[in-house]
């Protein structure tokens, strides 16, 4: 019973809000913690609401392509998120 690596219990993301100029680039710091985590428990998806305001790497570089504001979801392999607010500035 059980496995042998268990599952992300919580997200930490340093920045809850990004500014950017438009071309400029942001990196998210995003910690993912757990009991036993293996190396894909500590993954992180970044997915943009809006990749035309802000695109998003697998890496967790923001880039602003356009002024607006849009949302970044840092999803753990489990499920659990985070939210981060992007502002862009032209």
């Amino acid at each position: 019973l059980g496995g042998k690596y268990g599952n992300p219990s919580k997200i930490a993301v340093k920045k809850t809000r990004v500014n950017l100029k438009v071309g400029k680039n942001a990196r998210l710091r995003v910690e993912v913690t757990g009991k036993k985590l293996s190396k894909t428990g500590k993954k992180v998806r970044y997915v943009s609401s809006n990749t035309s305001v802000a695109k998003v790497s697998s890496k967790g570089a923001i880039t602003g392509k356009k002024a607006g504001s849009c949302t970044v979801y840092c999803i753990a392999q489990n499920g659990m998120y985070k939210k981060v607010k992007v502002k862009v500035n032209s």
